[in-house]
């Protein structure tokens, strides 16, 4: 029996560029990395003296954010290769396999009066600037593969939820270029997943 991608998550990345597995965590790992992330945060916190500042060139104000957070705790670290996912991204990218960066989003509860619409960190691809107009074809190659995982609900919407334009990692340069002029907003997909679910996607998608 073949471990990796069922047909319709294969599919789903070749044609949204994006796939979704609900609920890869159980319990008792949720619990571990969810507290694993407070530790950390409350850590940062201490640094910067409980208020919002610079701290390595970034600017945490509405929560904490880091790099390469898999150096900061062994549960976090071991999402890396969970048993569940593993497979997957092998059969997605091949088996060698290198961690570039690891991300850590820690968000803060907002208040009542703002505005669930409005976007904190705005559209963009990742890589445009750095391939643009590399290619033959105009489209940006596949150049990693991002694994977002998400340890809080996000099941209701502004929850800190990502949005994504499904296929837009096949779009050439003119598309990429004029895409507010003529992009449907029922075209959006705005993910939403209970905790312990998981997002393989293409980093060449518009997002937000």
């Amino acid at each position: 029996m073949k471990v990796g991608l069922n047909k319709k998550q294969r599919k789903e990345l070749d044609v949204n560029g994006f796939t979704i597995i609900e609920k890869i965590l159980d319990d008792k790992t949720l619990v571990k990395v969810s507290t694993a992330m407070d530790l950390i945060a409350e850590k940062i916190l201490k640094y910067r003296g409980s208020k919002p500042g610079y701290i390595d060139g970034q600017f945490y104000g509405d929560g904490v954010k880091l790099r390469n957070c898999i150096s900061h705790n062994e549960n976090i670290l071991n999402l890396i290769d969970h048993p569940k996912l593993l497979p997957l991204i092998v059969d997605a990218i091949g088996w060698n396999i290198q961690n570039r960066d690891s991300t850590f989003d820690y968000k803060f509860p907002i208040s009542q009066e703002t505005d669930p619409d409005k976007i904190s960190y705005g559209w963009h691809f990742d890589y445009e600037e750095e391939f643009e107009g590399t290619t033959l074809d105009g489209r940006m190659p596949l150049l990693d593969f991002k694994v977002g995982w998400y340890i809080s609900d996000h099941t209701e919407s502004g929850h800190s939820t990502i949005m994504l334009v499904p296929g837009s990692f096949k779009w050439d340069k003119v598309q990429r270029n004029t895409w507010e002029t003529w992009l449907d907003p029922k075209d959006i997909f705005e993910l939403r997943v209970p905790a312990g679910s998981v997002m393989l996607w293409r980093p060449t998608l518009l997002h937000g």
